[in-house]
């Protein structure tokens, strides 16, 4: 270097601050131009003299602008500014996270996750070598660390001059999960499963002492896990249920096998739970209780007036005017004719044709042969595996081969092959949603309590309110005779056997009728509720073919005239407004699904 550029490092620079991160600063006269290599030696000492006075990383001075440059017999006089960066600054961070296993449950230590600054607490520039001295004093498991994580994350931190939070430094291995429970049993547990009604209600018939199931328990994994913290955790048993053993049925000594001490109906019922999985998340069953209910089986050939507590099977027709009501099952063989009432509080199997009756059940519905003229309700699901013809169908899910003038309502879905009028004109109306739905079921219920209520105002007119508050199981005999003595002693002379009993009867109605009248009231609450809670899924109408007339539908508070059309459609609602798809080719064999 020559004389003339060499540089006097002893020669004080002056530097003025002008605010608490920028800084004019005067460099000494320079005899070349201000960009040469001179210039940058010069802004470089400049740099550290500030870092020196004033506490400041120089790695976060840079150079901002050339205020003024002034000609002098030595050589250039520069004046610029200085400026100090904004760069991310703070403590290095851990936190340490929990994590659900395969098998849903909660391991803690299972996450590490770091926040780390440019600059650390004392104003030190990060690099690697302080990251790990970091992760070994937190005892973190070095074979656990994403290393290509945290080098991406330190590389952009340094070269912004920025900072990261909430970076998954690590993550703990779960044990390994052994084989889930299995379950196998000897009959059909869903009507779906068997070729026919028949095969399934045949496959549940069990005798006094046949095995109905046996479960094989889960196994435990062989490999353990580790915490981030490098803590072992063992290995983890398979996903299990609790057999459990219902009315009629015997559970062996170890919990792994179900056997029928009766002859009977086997009934089986699943109580789910969620779970989450590495696939996600999945309903299995918790529990697994199987029955065996007593079933009569009775003749159809004779008109039948039957209110049974067991479940029923009716060979034969159902006929005409007949009634059947019981908590439990009903399987009919035969038809179903005309006037014939059924009543269940589980299922309805019907193998035959259903015409000019009334089915309900709290459980679903579900017939192999055509329905006409015909009310059928259900709590749950109705099949109908042929046509529907002007009848009034109503369930949680509807499906039906062809809707010929029917009503239907349902909850969640409607499938239908094809659907119109039928032989007289009367047009396929199909109202579906959760409002329509528990609207309907409000309007039955509310029917039948104004009714009730009017039966017991009538009682109290007639035997006075003391009389009939005075009746509980034990004084029913009492309160009898007690009321037949008062009629006599106010003049209405003796009474016939045949007034006698009405008396008896009347009274023996009172209380069970006050229980029944609670038990609606009740039922209406539940239906409000239900009617305003958010549904998880969105109710559609699913038509597979055509419609040959135009359909009504209302879906909620909508109503749409549909049709008529040569190919399937799909109706549905969005933003308030029903609209209508044809229907896509992935979509031509959709079926209901049942829990």
């Amino acid at each position: 270097m020559s004389e003339s550029t060499a540089i006097d490092l002893a020669q004080p620079y002056k530097i003025t601050p002008l605010s608490e991160d920028l800084w004019k600063v005067q460099i000494p006269a320079l005899a070349v131009n201000v960009v040469d290599r001179q210039f940058m030696e010069h802004l470089r000492e400049a740099k550290q003299v500030i870092a020196s006075q004033y506490g400041v990383p120089v790695e976060l001075l840079e150079f901002r602008e050339v205020l003024a440059r002034e000609k002098t017999a030595q050589g250039v006089i520069v004046s610029l500014t200085i400026n100090r960066l904004e760069v991310g600054q703070g403590k290095t961070i851990l936190r340490l996270k929990p994590a659900k296993s395969p098998s849903g449950e909660l391991f803690e230590d299972m996450i590490a996750e770091v926040d780390f600054y440019y600059l650390d607490e004392f104003g030190r520039v990060i690099n690697s070598q302080h990251l790990w001295a970091s992760f070994d004093k937190w005892c973190l498991a070095r074979e656990l660390l994403d290393f290509p994580a945290i080098n991406r994350a330190l590389h952009l931190v340094i070269e912004n001059r920025s900072y990261v939070t909430n970076l998954i430094v690590a993550r703990g291995k779960f044990p390994e999960i052994g084989h889930d429970a299995e379950f196998e049993y000897t009959f059909f547990s869903q009507p779906d499963a068997a070729a026919s009604l028949k095969d399934y209600q045949t496959s549940r018939k069990v005798k006094a002492g046949d095995i109905l199931c046996q479960k094989i328990p889960p196994t435990t994994g062989k490999i353990p896990g580790m915490t981030v913290r490098r803590h072992t955790q063992p290995p983890l048993k398979g996903l299990d249920f609790q057999l459990l053993a219902g009315e009629g049925t015997k559970l062996s000594r170890d919990g792994l096998r179900l056997t029928a001490l009766r002859d009977g109906l086997a009934v089986m019922k699943r109580t789910m739970k969620r779970v989450y999985t590495s696939a996600g998340e999945k309903t299995i069953p918790a529990a697994i209780a199987i029955s065996v209910e007593e079933l009569e089986i009775l003749d159809g050939d004779a008109t039948l007036n039957l209110n049974a507590d067991h479940s029923l099977e009716i060979s034969g027709d159902l006929k005409e005017g007949s009634k059947i009501a019981t908590p439990g099952e009903v399987l009919l063989t035969g038809n179903v004719c005309d006037g014939s009432t059924v009543t269940a509080g589980r299922d309805v199997l019907i193998e035959g044709t259903v015409e000019g009756a009334q089915i309900a059940a709290e459980g679903s519905v579900r017939g192999q042969s055509r329905v006409d003229r015909s009310s059928i309700q259900a709590e749950g699901d109705i099949v109908i595996s042929e046509a529907a013809e002007n009848s009034d169908l109503s369930g949680d899910s509807v499906s039906v081969l062809e809707s010929l003038g029917c009503r239907i309502e349902a909850r969640r879905k409607i499938l239908l092959e094809r659907a119109g009028d039928d032989s007289s004109g009367r047009k396929t109306v199909i109202r579906i949603g959760r409002g329509n739905f528990y609207a309907q079921k409000l309007e039955s219920e509310l029917k039948e309590i104004n009714l009730l209520s009017s039966s017991l105002e009538r009682l109290q007119e007639f035997f006075g309110k003391e009389t009939l508050e005075q009746i509980t199981r034990d004084s029913l005999q009492a309160v009898v005779l007690k009321e037949l003595k008062r009629r006599r002693q106010a003049g209405h002379g003796k009474l016939t056997p045949a007034q006698a009993q009405a008396i008896k009867i009347l009274l023996e109605s009172f209380n069970p009728m006050k229980g029944i009248l609670a038990e609606k009231n009740d039922e209406v609450h539940s239906l409000m509720r239900k009617a305003h809670e958010e549904g998880s899924e969105k109710p559609v109408v699913v038509i597979r073919e055509k419609l040959s007339a135009p359909v009504e539908v209302t879906i909620d508070s909508k109503t749409q005239s549909v049709g008529p059309t040569e190919s399937g459609v799909v109706i549905s609602s969005g933003d308030g407004q029903i609209t209508t798809q044809p229907l896509a080719a992935d979509e031509s064999s959709p079926t209901l699904q049942h829990d």
